[in-house]
């Protein structure tokens, strides 16, 4: 994972430490496993065997246990200030932004295989992800703590979302093609349906946070969670894989 930066953003990780501060709203916060500068470059042919440096840097974020692992999913929270990642494994590892500091390892017991989807609440800094295992869990990023295990999901959790408002989740799973909406501060399952197809992606609307998007194998869907009910499919053709985003109004796919 990459993020080009300034100048002075090379300058507040070429002298970066943890102070006092840091360590009072992160006290599990680690210099050795922070961001890392590289220069950056460009591909100047097709082949790519040329390349051409960029006066500008790059931030590159990686599991230190093992630098070569891929990331397999990633989120930022809402204020832009933190980046989650997974790389494979069963923890989550967060880092600041603005130094690049790994200020969080999430590990969770309950969590027996790699987690598939992450999702940061849009009002403060917990943090939903979604394991292979089939559970959910919802963190407080501050203190490391599991706040709520989202359980009865019937196969891997691939795609997990928080609503704008923050007060719900949801989860889908691969295997049974379920959706699930849970309540954030109480971890209740509210409702389940069946989305007769490999859940990739969920979304909820922005604004009323009425509708719960979620694109499929070969469609997509449009739930509204307040009546319970299927409001619309959205469908290519048969075999035809569609690719969607939602407007940031809600009122367009």
């Amino acid at each position: 994972m990459e993020d080009i930066i300034s100048h002075e953003q090379e300058l507040t990780f070429t002298r970066r430490t943890i102070t006092a501060p840091d360590l009072a709203e992160w006290p599990d916060a680690a210099v050795d496993a922070a961001g890392r500068l590289e220069d950056g470059s460009v591909f100047t042919d097709s082949s790519k065997a040329e390349t051409r440096s960029l006066k500008s840097k790059q931030i590159v974020f990686a599991d230190s246990r093992d630098p070569y692992r891929h990331c397999l999913r990633f989120a930022l929270s809402a204020d832009g200030k933190l980046l989650a990642a997974s790389f494979g494994r069963s923890d989550v590892l967060v880092w600041r932004l603005s130094d690049g500091l790994l200020v969080q390892l999430l590990h969770c017991q309950d969590h027996l295989y790699q987690v598939l989807g992450l999702s940061f609440s849009p009002v403060d800094s917990n943090l939903a992800s979604g394991s292979r295992d089939g559970t959910a869990t919802v963190w407080d990023t501050r203190h490391g703590r599991i706040l709520l295990h989202l359980e009865g999901n019937g196969g891997p959790v691939s795609s997990i979302a928080y609503a704008p408002n923050g007060a719900v989740i949801a989860t889908g799973s691969h295997k049974d093609k379920s959706v699930k909406i849970w309540d954030a501060s109480s971890g209740a399952c509210l409702h389940s349906f069946s989305a007769n197809e490999v859940v990739y992606k969920l979304a909820f609307s922005p604004g009323d946070n009425s509708c719960l998007y979620a694109e499929l194998e070969t469609s997509s869907i449009i739930y509204d969670i307040h009546t319970c009910t299927h409001t619309a499919t959205l469908q290519l053709g048969a075999g035809k894989m569609l690719y969607s985003s939602m407007s940031h109004q809600g009122d367009r796919v």
